[in-house]
């Protein structure tokens, strides 16, 4: 989790370049936001509707239930999936005790990690096994549950060559399935990048 700094809590003016991983938000016992970094600042104001000329910062309302309940309970930390947008993120609150001259009235911590969309986790598949264009094409058709035949007709080529095209695969991925191929990607999109980090190590000739 990133550390934040008193500057960070202050509200900054610019927003983020590029659409962030995730961001971490401190809370009072009011659930107002007392401290934000950048990138939640982001994550917050591209899910509301108010005008964005405003430089107010508030939780959307689902987010503060999740945090009021949170604050009922005797729990040290609660974990949720949330949508912000169109966008899905890892939820975790957190109960906070601010040292002397950090943020004041700081109550609850809480950090919000993007959820990789299917889209993401297939990209980085195919970046990890070193997938051919062609590959990644009929990676993507099985993801969406195209049969060899609809890939075939998709792509314009035999369905004796999607059926090469889907064997080699399976021998870059270290399965043996379709849904083996798939799940690679759905286990990324449950825990991260860890996931296609343990990638199967090929076997040395003779072993």
């Amino acid at each position: 989790m990133k550390t934040i700094s008193q500057t960070e809590t202050e509200v900054v003016p610019g927003l983020a370049l590029r659409e962030p991983e995730e961001g971490v938000i401190i809370m009072d016992s009011q659930f107002r936001i007392v401290g934000v970094d950048r990138d939640a600042r982001w994550i917050l104001r591209s899910g509301v509707s108010y005008d964005n000329s405003d430089e107010t910062i508030r939780l959307p309302a689902h987010l503060e239930q999740i945090v009021s309940k949170f604050a009922q309970s005797d729990d040290s930390f609660l974990h949720a999936n949330v949508d912000i947008g169109s966008t899905e993120y890892d939820c975790k609150v957190f109960r906070v005790q601010p040292l002397s001259g950090m943020v004041p009235g700081a109550e609850f911590a809480l950090h919000l990690r993007r959820t990789p969309s299917m889209n993401h986790s297939l990209e980085k598949v195919v970046e990890m096994y070193h997938l051919t264009e062609r590959e990644s094409e009929i990676l993507t058709g099985i993801s969406l549950g195209l049969t060899s035949k609809a890939l075939a007709k998709r792509m314009n080529i035999s369905h004796n060559t999607v059926n090469s095209f889907l064997r080699m695969i399976m021998i870059k991925l270290g399965v043996t399935t379709r849904a083996g191929m798939v799940g690679l990607a759905l286990n990324d999109r449950a825990s991260g990048d860890s996931a296609l980090m343990r990638a199967p190590r090929r076997r040395e000739a003779g072993t």
